[in-house]
């Protein structure tokens, strides 16, 4: 009824004044009670939402790439881990693949809905790439090792540089970017490694991050076929 639904509200603005009172007791600035209360409301909706989704790929930073982006798009919780990995999250109701993996996780995940991906490689670093000339030398920094094969492979087949290429991953040290750099003409590398590496590289050598995406249809697509 109206009495009691006022009466829960007087009953909520007491609580909440006690609430906001302590956290500016702890010295808390009125930024930082407003980001937590944001996200402590987010960490409700999340707990509330009863299906898991995963989003898996051939390398980790792909994966992790996309649900970032993703859980910021459609406000949903989302799981990265590699394709090899799926077996851990048998608990999947939506697991999200690229298109050409989706006939085999079908296979690997029956009780989940598998959706297709489509991701791109930003223009920057293509169009970089698309400058080389054949006797140039193209490096790649990666943060995990699982992505060079995919990289490359993708790096090749967008923009037919069939130049040298070579590639590290920095999950066990960097020591071996900065020999990398003096045998390169131009360097990639992706978000995940930029921080590590962005010091090392210096100012005259030609350089640009990987950053992946998800294609806007793929995201409307989503919208339509996870339940809100």
């Amino acid at each position: 009824s109206p009495v009691l639904k006022s009466e829960s509200m007087e009953t909520g603005a007491v609580l909440v004044r006690s609430a906001l009172q302590q956290l500016i007791g702890l010295g808390l600035e009125e930024s930082d009670i407003e980001y937590l209360i944001q996200e402590q409301m987010s960490l409700l909706e999340t707990e509330e939402y009863p299906y898991k989704i995963v989003a898996a790929g051939a390398y980790i930073e792909w994966a992790r790439a996309c649900a970032q982006q993703l859980t910021s798009l459609i406000q949903k919780e989302i799981t990265s881990t590699t394709i090899s990995d799926l077996h851990k999250h048998t608990d999947a109701d939506f697991v999200l693949v690229p298109f050409r993996d989706v006939r085999s996780v079908l296979a690997t995940a029956p009780g989940a809905d598998v959706i297709g991906l489509q991701t791109e490689i930003d223009a920057g670093a293509l169009g970089q790439v698309s400058r080389l000339l054949e006797r140039e030398t193209l490096g790649i920094v990666t943060r995990y090792s699982d992505a060079i094969g995919p990289l490359t492979s993708e790096l090749r087949n967008q923009t037919r540089f069939s130049g040298q290429v070579l590639a590290v991953s920095i999950d066990s040290g960097s020591e071996h970017v900065s020999p990398l750099l003096r045998q390169c003409d131009l360097i990639l590398y992706t978000e995940a490694a930029e921080k590590q590496i962005r010091s090392q590289i210096p100012g005259s050598l030609r350089h640009a991050p990987i950053s992946i995406s998800v294609a806007v249809s793929s995201v409307e697509r989503l919208r339509e076929q996870i339940p809100s």
